[in-house]
């Protein structure tokens, strides 16, 4: 039996189709500069010597996301009673993890607050791979499977967290995970 906690991402469809149209534009300067570099740039009044020849000025393109108020944020979210064990056994999993280890501490502290508590018995699917994502897990007992296309690629047991990549990357669950 696999004791985890999860906390729901809410997904903000203008802000992803505003990062796809950045991508595409990134995509796009990125092959653009590629054919620029490859012309040599000739001397200039304000380069006689052509000391900067062959260089090329690029735009850096930057991409932000929507602000909002935490009220907002807030609002949509309950703050699920917790041991300091459980709490804990929570930040405990999330400073192992590689992309979570940087976040501040009040970060840390909200995300766990968050938090709520599911059990899952053995064989139990708790992430479908390819499926879309929008939980992270942190797994406070037991033991895990990691499989993909069917195959077992590993097992783990907790403190540990898992489904941060979906999120972060915005991508299909890469591997099934089996309670």
């Amino acid at each position: 039996m696999a004791l985890t906690t999860e906390c729901h991402v809410p997904r903000n469809k203008r802000l992803e189709e505003q990062l796809e149209k950045a991508k595409r534009k990134i995509s796009d300067l990125s092959l653009s500069t590629i054919s620029e570099e490859a012309r040599p740039v000739p001397p200039s009044s304000s380069d006689p010597q052509g000391i900067v020849a062959g260089s090329v000025k690029q735009r850096t393109l930057g991409i932000s996301g929507e602000s909002k108020k935490i009220e907002d944020i807030h609002g949509s979210l309950q703050d699920y009673q917790k041991t300091d064990e459980e709490k804990e056994s929570i930040e405990k999993a999330l400073m192992g993890n590689v992309f979570m280890k940087n976040l501040k501490e009040y970060h840390i502290s909200e995300i766990v607050k968050y938090m709520y508590p599911v059990s899952y018995q053995e064989g139990d699917e708790v992430i479908r791979e390819g499926s879309s994502g929008d939980v992270l897990y942190a797994l406070q007992e037991g033991r895990v499977e990691v499989q993909k296309e069917g195959k077992k690629l590993a097992q783990f047991g907790g403190p540990t967290v898992f489904g941060e990549l979906a999120i972060l990357y915005k991508c299909p669950r890469t591997a099934s995970i089996l309670g």
